[in-house]
């Protein structure tokens, strides 16, 4: 009999070992299920359990073409009368294609599971959520139907089938599925939410505002309601609810900087300047902690994409503050380096191109988000910094009209500001 930590000889080790690895790979410790995984496929090359659970963890460590390779192998090896767990190899390889951006891929996964299995829960949604991605939202709100009528109770699948028709243009069925999703479980906080939104959207503020308070009847600590109740009651011009409601979400939850940022623009309106640009400010002064570190307290864990734009952005702006001692070059230079490199690497990038970043260079750019923030003095000037002659209209049609909402706008500032 095989035991933890001993050498896997034979065949017949492999179920206990496998259930070892599971339970590693289960509670986080990837690196140590992933060598049992390779101790078992020494002893039996086409294990496919193994290879499946190997490309789960492939998946999990962002190394996407390892995963397609290995549960595609696992595919291959797999009895085909082991219905279920040709199923969930079809699930994992689907989801494994998504991660890769190969969006054709993975909805051709899904649908193969579907066909071995047409309830597998998973598949429907994760189908679901692939066609959405190809702007396939009538067909996306077919699988989310059929989850709802599998697990009524379901929010998430209300929430995305209600989403998929309001963006395909049916905002009246999307506000039907909010309230049929309701009549099941009147406690559903994401659905109230979500109509709260849409009828805000829609001009109905009355019953906006009914949604935002039914939340917090239901928890008055819900510090989101609170800020959309405040956005709400900004939209109908009344500003002394809206400021109260603003403060109540900051009070709940200082975390949320969209309730920072709508207190901000209200004591704006109000002439409130100091107030009100300590509250726009707050959101990038939370990533300092007390100690005055540019350490954040807030996590962005991953950033998987950046643009060429922003990219030379962030490599001009590194090494200005580098070159000008406003930073320490041995603490951020390792990160610029790492930028360079990355451009180097890719000029063949257009302007809007977005690329995917290995995840060893993913966890260089992290830092940036994180740790580095500088505030450099910016005393009032009198009458503001825009410049009075913009013509904002224009700015603005230009904004809605690309894709992605993108506008160049020349003499923003006042020559005094620049």
């Amino acid at each position: 009999m095989w035991q933890p930590g001993s050498r896997i000889t034979s065949a017949n080790d492999v179920g206990a070992a496998l259930q070892q690895a599971v339970g590693l790979h289960q509670s986080g410790r990837i690196d140590e299920a992933v060598n049992i995984y390779d101790k078992i496929l020494k002893v039996v090359p086409n294990q496919p359990d193994a290879l499946n659970f190997k490309g789960l963890a492939a998946h999990q460590t962002g190394d996407f073409d390892s995963a397609i390779k290995l549960i595609g192998q696992a595919l291959e090896h797999m009895p085909p009368g082991n219905l279920q767990a040709n199923v969930m190899f079809l699930n994992n390889l689907g989801s494994a294609h998504g991660a890769a951006r190969d969006t054709a891929a993975a909805v051709d996964c899904f649908r193969r599971a579907l066909d071995l299995d047409p309830n597998f829960y998973m598949a429907l949604d994760n189908l679901g959520n692939a066609l959405v991605n190809e702007g396939n939202l009538a067909e996306a709100a077919t699988y989310y139907r059929r989850m709802i009528d599998l697990e009524a109770g379901d929010e998430d699948a209300h929430c995305k089938l209600a989403a998929a028709l309001i963006d395909g243009g049916d905002l009246d069925a999307g506000i039907k599925c909010l309230r049929e999703a309701l009549k099941v479980e009147p406690g559903f906080i994401i659905v109230w939410n979500n109509l709260g939104q849409v009828l805000g959207e829609k001009g109905e503020f009355e019953e906006a505002i009914q949604c935002f308070e039914k939340i917090l009847e239901i928890d008055p600590d819900d510090a989101g309601a609170c800020c959309n109740l405040s956005n709400v009651y900004r939209e109908q011009g009344r500003l002394d609810d809206a400021e109260t409601a603003a403060r109540k979400a900051v009070e709940l939850d200082p975390s949320i900087d969209n309730a920072h940022t709508q207190l901000g623009l209200l004591l704006l309106a109000r002439e409130q300047v100091d107030e009100a640009s300590d509250e726009i400010l707050a959101p990038a002064k939370d990533f300092r902690r007390p100690d005055g570190d540019l350490v954040a307290a807030k996590n962005f864990d991953t950033v998987n994409r950046i643009n060429k734009q922003k990219l030379l952005h962030d490599i001009e702006q590194l090494t200005y503050l580098i070159e000008n001692e406003v930073v320490e070059e041995n603490e951020f230079g390792w990160l610029l380096a790492e930028y360079k490199e990355h451009f180097a690497a890719h000029p063949e990038l257009e302007e809007t191109d977005l690329d995917d970043l290995r995840p060893q260079v993913s966890e260089g750019f992290v830092a940036q988000y994180n740790r580095l923030w500088h505030f450099a003095p910016a005393p009032m000037i009198p009458g503001g910094t825009i410049n009075p002659d913009l013509d904002t209209k224009a700015v603005e049609e230009a904004f809605f009209d690309n894709d992605p909402n993108l506008s160049l706008v020349d003499d923003l500032l006042t020559k005094e500001a620049l």
